[in-house]
Order: C-alpha cells, then sequence, then structure tokens
C-alpha cells in the first residue's frame, strides 16, 4: 500500500499516481488540458464581506485521468472541491489552487485485493474505496462488513446454542471466537472493529485512521486468504531440506 497517493493534493495539471484498478500495471495521470475549475456562487458573493480572506474561496473542479499503460489506456472522471493555500519559499509566499478529490470513476484500489479473494469481499472493499474520497465514516462502515464476511470465509459461526436457545453472535464475540485460532491477526481484526463502531457512531473517520485501518486490513487479507506466512515457511522449509547440512 503507498499511503503518500492518498494524501496528495490535485493540482491544475497533475493527479496523484493512483494505480490502475484495470490493468494494475499503470498508473493515472491527468489528461492534457482536462482540469476545469469555477469558484462557487457562495464563494463569490463573500468577495463583498469587510472580513474576506483568500482562505475563504472555494472551487468545484473536473478532471480527466488515464492510465499509463498504453495498452490499458483507461480513462478516469475526476471531481471534487478545491481554495487556495498560501505557499513559503525563498522568494516569497504566494497563493496556489488546491483540489480535493470527492469523486474517481472507475475507482482505483487503495489496497491489494488477493486473487484468491471471495467475491462478497472483493465488493465491499471495491465500495469502500468508492466512499473513501466522499464520505469516510461510511468507509469505515463498509470494512465492518468486511470482517463480518471475513469471519465467514474462515467458518466462525454466526450462532450460538446454548440450553437449546440459539442467539446470534455479535462481531466482537466472532472475533474473539477467530482470536483462540490466531491472537495476532485476532487482534488487528478487532482494531478495525472498534474503528468501525466508532465511525458509525460518530457518522466520519479520520483520513489517517482509515488509511491506518486500510494498511492493516492488506497485511490480514495477505494472512487470511493468500496465507502469506505459511507460504513462505513452507518455501524456508523446503530449502533448508535441500540445501542445508
Amino acid at each position: 500500500m503507498d499511503r503518500s497517493v492518498w494524501t496528495e493534493q490535485v493540482t491544475t495539471s497533475r493527479l496523484p499516481a493512483w494505480k490502475c484498478p484495470g490493468c494494475l500495471k499503470g498508473h493515472v495521470i491527468m489528461e492534457e488540458d482536462s482540469h476545469r475549475y469555477e469558484e462557487t456562487a457562495e464563494s463569490k458573493a463573500m468577495h463583498g464581506d469587510d472580513g474576506w480572506d483568500p482562505d475563504w474561496i472555494s472551487y468545484t473542479f473536473t478532471a480527466w485521468g488515464k492510465c499509463t499503460h498504453t495498452p490499458c489506456s483507461q480513462t478516469f472522471a475526476v471531481a471534487g472541491v478545491g481554495g487556495v493555500d498560501m505557499v513559503y519559499d525563498e522568494d516569497g509566499a504566494e497563493l496556489v489552487e488546491v483540489f480535493h478529490p470527492q469523486f474517481c470513476s472507475p475507482m482505483p484500489r487503495i489496497i491489494e485485493i488477493p486473487t484468491k479473494c471471495p467475491h462478497p469481499i472483493k465488493h465491499e472493499l471495491n465500495a469502500a474505496f468508492a466512499l473513501f474520497f466522499a464520505d469516510r465514516g461510511a468507509c469505515a462502515g463498509r470494512l465492518r462488513i468486511v470482517l463480518e464476511l471475513m469471519m465467514d470465509h474462515l467458518g466462525i459461526a454466526q450462532e450460538k446454542s446454548v440450553n437449546g436457545r440459539t442467539s446470534q453472535l455479535k462481531l466482537h464475540a466472532r472475533i474473539e471466537e477467530f482470536s483462540k485460532q490466531n491472537a495476532e491477526i485476532g487482534n488487528q481484526l478487532m482494531a478495525l472493529k472498534w474503528l468501525g463502531n466508532t465511525a458509525a457512531h460518530e457518522g466520519i473517520a479520520h483520513r489517517g485512521h482509515l488509511l491506518d485501518a486500510f494498511e492493516i486490513l492488506e497485511h490480514v487479507l495477505a494472512e487470511v486468504i493468500d496465507e502469506r506466512s505459511a507460504r513462505v515457511a513452507a518455501l524456508a522449509d523446503k530449502m533448508k531440506s535441500r540445501y542445508g547440512k
């Protein structure tokens, strides 16, 4: 996961180098002269205010991107909001326009998805990616659904029976049950669950925390779906048996 591209701002000539979700080889670049922006009507109306400051300026923008991998050439529609920032260098200070995407279609993947990932999990991950710019609280909520689906994939029961009475198991209890098998991954999943709970109650999620969650989830998927550590351990054992003395 390259966190830096998910915190970069858009300029009038450049988009962050998001990895193309189609070919997974190229990255997104802005098509020449495709960026358009306008100051909002509300922002224009505030220019007459005695206390007006450039910080009050707000824009809407659209832009087109394309994949750098020529055989792919996927195009991307990007839209969002903007404003101005003061930039300082050795020559002094300058006001520059900065832009923040709220929409991109098709949406790039924030993390790698294992090839063997079950379709329901992949579907929810893509839904979470699509919400990252527009609604981070809802994005975190989608990640919580991913956790439920992972419990299903791992065969962790959704209900339990006690004295002949059956009750539904909440996600917390299901993760605790999985933790008996793998305490380390279980602890990581529980951290993701708490983020989802907070986002559901407060309706928001901090961008940095959400990127933390995606980074953890990428690792968990590699371990649970691809069984990366087990596969590497098997390769190491094979190498030792072949070359060890």
